[in-house]
């Protein structure tokens, strides 16, 4: 799912994960209850798994929120809010998925490139299961909107601290 919403978006959420694999899905429903919320300028991605998808997205956006789920041992459906500008990924998201190269990879990369973007923030949900053709678990699906609801609060704070963090033209550029 990619929004007809704006290109050079200064802030950007991103969903990781395969809508058919039980809980891999969290990112797919937090877009899908954020898509008629947002703010039209805020751009909506979801990659089927390919973290280094996400190289575009670094270089395209002032703020890029990352959901994703994972498994750290944690209560099945716990959200953690991550800050990977300002550290290293947990080792939750350091290993490789299964459709290459993890989250924490693509980070290692931008920040070697230097096209982070000042505001790298992961939503990291717990999962219980990853069965092809299951549904979110229950634990998951309770999480998806307090999920939408931290995104949200999130964007609007970006926009009354920088007041173009949500026109296209606020974008930072890659250059």
């Amino acid at each position: 799912m990619s929004t007809d919403r704006a290109t050079g978006a200064g802030i950007v959420v991103v969903a990781l994960g395969n809508r058919l694999r039980g809980d891999d899905a969290i990112g797919a429903a937090v877009l899908e209850r954020l898509a008629p919320r947002a703010p039209p300028t805020v751009r909506l991605d979801a990659s089927a798994g390919d973290p280094l998808s996400l190289l575009g997205a670094f270089e395209d956006s002032r703020a890029l929120f990352v959901v994703d789920a994972v498994r750290s041992g944690a209560a099945a459906g716990s959200v953690r809010r991550l800050d990977l500008a300002a550290c290293a990924p947990p080792p939750a998201l350091a290993r490789a998925s299964s459709h290459g190269p993890g989250l924490a990879a693509a980070i290692a990369l931008g920040r070697q490139l230097g096209t982070l973007p000042p505001v790298l923030v992961c939503y990291a949900v717990e999962a219980a299961r990853f069965e092809h053709g299951a549904p979110l678990s229950p634990q998951v699906a309770a999480a998806v909107e307090p999920v939408v609801e931290r995104l949200l609060a999130e964007i609007a704070a970006l926009a009354a601290a920088v007041p173009d963090a949500l026109s296209a033209g606020g974008a930072r550029r890659a250059g």
